[in-house]
């Protein structure tokens, strides 16, 4: 998902727009530097897991299933990686 549409998620609601959220915006724009800099051999010899990590664990968890959002969810499997409502609640009743 590129940084504009990330945006017009977070004003939509759709995803959080916490202080970390905030801190991968940095990251990815220092990411986006790397590649300029160095070109795709740098992302092919230290890619950056991390952030692709931290990235689709907020896909994950917004609202959205439409667009690219929605195929991203797709083609990761995301909405079959988060625990449900029911395994949280009975974790926290523990």
């Amino acid at each position: 998902m590129d940084r504009r549409r990330f945006a017009r998620r977070i004003r939509a609601g759709a995803v959080d727009a916490n202080q970390a959220v905030k801190l991968l915006f940095g990251r990815v724009d220092r990411e986006i530097k790397r590649l300029a800099d160095g070109g795709e051999l740098a992302f092919r010899t230290n890619p950056p897991r991390d952030l692709t990590k931290n990235l689709l664990y907020y896909a994950a968890h917004a609202k959205s299933t439409e667009g690219r959002l929605g195929e991203l969810k797709r083609t990761f499997n995301l909405d079959t990686l988060l625990p449900s409502e029911r395994s949280w609640n009975t974790r926290a009743v523990r």
